[in-house]
């Protein structure tokens, strides 16, 4: 599967990275935006699975992590470009979450409401699985 991730540039939590790798194991290809924080983070994780990579990197670079080893690198966009760009070239999204509640101003949250929004009306749901500091998941694959 293809999966898309969005997730905090402060990182992920120890309980965030084990509830990650258990999500792998039908990841074939992640796309990402090549962030610092736990866009690097899950860029690592994968490499060091034999998942490909693809990164969307942002125009605005002084958040990029400069992640090495992708498969493929998309032309840089502005944020929410690249974010919808991540989103549709995928068959479902992970994200991580700094925080247990939607936040209205930040990109990771702004990119799970784009994937519910464009869910209106698809045959076949586009799935979000949100992953919370405690590990916690919600949604399934």
């Amino acid at each position: 599967m293809i999966r898309g991730f969005t997730g905090t540039r402060q990182g992920w939590t120890d309980a965030q990275r084990v509830a990650f790798i258990g999500l792998l194991s039908d990841v074939k290809i992640l796309h990402h935006g090549d962030c610092v924080g736990s866009d690097a983070q899950a860029h690592a994780v994968c490499i060091e699975h034999g998942v490909l990579v693809h990164v969307h990197p942002a125009i605005d670079d002084r958040y990029r992590a400069y992640c090495t080893g992708y498969t493929w690198i998309e032309q840089p966009l502005e944020y929410l470009a690249r974010n919808r760009n991540i989103v549709h070239k995928s068959n479902g999204l992970i994200a991580v979450s700094r925080t247990t509640h939607e936040v209205g101003r930040s990109g990771t949250w702004m990119t799970v409401r784009y994937a519910r929004r464009i869910n209106v009306g698809l045959p076949v749901k586009h799935p979000i699985v949100i992953i919370y500091p405690d590990g916690s998941v919600r949604g399934s694959f």
